[in-house]
C-alpha cells in the first residue's frame, strides 16, 4: 500500500477502475459501473478513471457474499498493486454491518487481506475502514451544486435536470393540512421499519395530513415533472416543493430502526428521509434507532422545543414507537392557528438548517483512504497508543 499513499501524500489523482459502458449487467460482477461511480467526481474528491484494471491503483466493488468469489478471481488475474475498495454506502441494513462484510472480504481475499479498504456510511461504525457520509454528499451536490449534480448523474438519472432541486423562500403555511408523510409502505416487506411505516401511514391517514402510499395508488409528484413521480428505486426524485410548503411537519420512519439480530448492537446513519424535509423547510419527526435525534443534533441541524423527541431515550425499539406515535398524536391535536404560531416563531431555525447544507463540507473520501492508510503502514507504537489513551483519560 506504500505506494499509493505516496501519491495520497503528494495529493496525486488515485485512478479507479471502472466497467467500460457496454458491459452487460450479468457480467458486472458488482465491479464499479458508471451509475455507481459518481461519488469519485464530487469537487472534494481527487480521483480519475481508467477500463484498465492493471493500471489502476484502484478496485472498487459493492459488496455481495455471493460475488465474493467472482471478484476474487477478477482482482486476482489483474492484480498489480491495487487496492481493493469495498464500498458499502448503498445499501443500509441492521444485519449488514460493515464489520461482518470487512471479515467476510479478508476471508475471500485472504492473500490479498492487507489490501482491503473498507467505505461506509456507518455512525456507528466510525471506527472501521474509512467513514464516508455519501448521502450527505449527494443532499449537498444536488442543492448546493446542481449543476455537477445533474452532469454526474446524466447516466442513472436519465431526464433529471437542475429544475428538481429548485429550493424556494421558507414561508408560514396556511392550509389546513399539518403532517407530511413520505413514507413507502412495501406491503410485501416486512421488516421492522416496513411495519412501523405502515402503523404510522394508517394512524395519519384522514387526519388533515398528506400521506404518500403509491402501492394504493397514491403518488405525490416530483418537483421536475408532474409526470415523474417520487419513487423508483436508485432515484433521487424529492417531492414538489408545494407539499412543503402547505404543512408544517414530516413525520416518517428512517431506514434504521432496530438493533443488529446477531448482537443486539445499534446500527446509526442518517439518510434522505431525514435531509429531504431539512433543506425543503421542515419541522421534522422521524423514528429511527435509539439515538437517532442526537446524530441528528450532532449535525448542527436545530429542533423546536414544542416537540417532544424524548421518545428517542427508550432504548426498546417497542415501547419506544409507542411513545413516538403519542408524539405524533400531540402533533395532529394542534390547531391549525397554533402550528403557525409556532412555526412563524420559529422559522430561524428552519433557515438555519437549510443553510447546513450549504456551509457544511462535504465528506472527504480521498482524504479517509489517506487517513486509513497511514494507519496500516505506520500503525501507531505501543508507546503512542497509551499516551493517547492517557489523553482522552484526562
Amino acid at each position: 500500500m506504500k505506494e499509493i499513499l505516496k501519491k495520497l501524500r503528494e495529493a496525486e489523482p488515485l485512478v479507479v477502475y471502472r466497467l467500460p459502458h457496454e458491459v452487460e449487467f450479468h457480467e458486472k460482477r458488482n465491479l464499479l459501473d458508471w451509475p455507481n461511480s459518481e461519488m469519485f467526481d464530487y469537487p472534494q474528491e481527487i480521483f480519475e478513471f481508467s477500463e484498465d484494471p492493471k493500471e489502476c491503483d484502484i478496485i472498487a466493488v459493492l459488496p455481495d457474499e455471493k460475488l465474493v468469489k467472482e471478484q476474487y478471481e477478477f482482482f486476482k488475474e489483474n492484480y498489480n498493486n491495487q487496492a481493493l475498495l469495498i464500498l458499502k454506502i448503498f445499501h443500509l441494513e441492521e444485519n449488514s454491518v460493515i464489520e461482518d462484510i470487512y471479515n467476510i472480504y479478508r476471508k475471500g481475499f485472504h492473500e490479498f487481506s492487507d489490501r482491503i479498504i473498507p467505505v461506509h456510511m456507518e455512525l456507528s461504525s466510525k471506527h472501521v475502514g474509512v467513514y464516508y457520509d455519501w448521502l450527505w454528499n449527494r443532499q449537498k451536490a444536488a442543492f448546493d451544486d446542481t449543476e455537477l449534480y445533474v452532469e454526474l448523474n446524466k447516466y442513472s438519472e436519465e431526464g433529471t435536470s437542475s429544475k428538481m432541486f429548485e429550493l424556494e423562500e421558507i414561508k408560514i403555511p396556511h392550509g389546513t393540512h399539518k403532517i407530511l408523510c413520505m413514507n413507502r409502505v412495501r406491503y410485501d416487506d416486512f421488516s421492522d421499519r416496513s411495519i412501523r411505516r405502515l402503523a404510522l401511514n394508517t394512524f395519519l391517514k384522514g387526519k388533515d395530513t398528506i400521506v404518500n402510499d403509491p402501492e394504493n395508488r397514491i403518488r405525490l409528484i416530483s418537483q421536475e415533472d408532474l409526470e415523474l413521480p417520487h419513487d423508483g428505486f436508485g432515484k433521487f426524485h424529492p417531492v414538489h416543493n408545494l407539499y412543503y410548503q402547505s404543512t408544517y411537519v414530516s413525520a416518517y420512519i428512517e431506514t434504521l430502526t432496530n438493533v443488529n439480530p446477531a448482537n443486539g448492537q445499534v446500527v446509526r446513519a442518517l439518510t434522505e428521509k431525514t435531509y429531504n424535509p431539512l433543506i425543503k423547510g421542515h419541522f421534522i419527526l422521524p423514528f429511527g434507532y435509539h439515538g437517532l435525534i442526537d446524530d441528528i443534533i450532532s449535525y448542527k441541524f436545530m429542533l423546536p422545543d414544542w416537540i417532544d423527541y424524548s421518545y428517542d431515550e427508550e432504548p426498546d425499539t417497542a415501547e419506544r414507537f409507542k411513545k413516538y406515535m403519542k408524539s405524533v398524536k400531540d402533533v395532529v391535536e394542534l390547531r391549525p392557528v397554533e402550528l403557525q404560531n409556532l412555526f412563524r416563531r420559529d422559522l430561524n431555525r428552519l433557515r438555519e438548517n437549510r443553510n447546513q447544507f450549504f456551509i457544511q463540507p462535504y465528506s472527504n473520501m480521498y482524504n479517509g483512504i489517506k487517513e486509513f492508510l497511514e494507519r496500516v503502514v505506520n500503525p501507531p507504537t505501543r508507546k503512542e497508543i497509551i499516551s493517547d489513551i492517557k489523553t482522552k483519560i484526562i
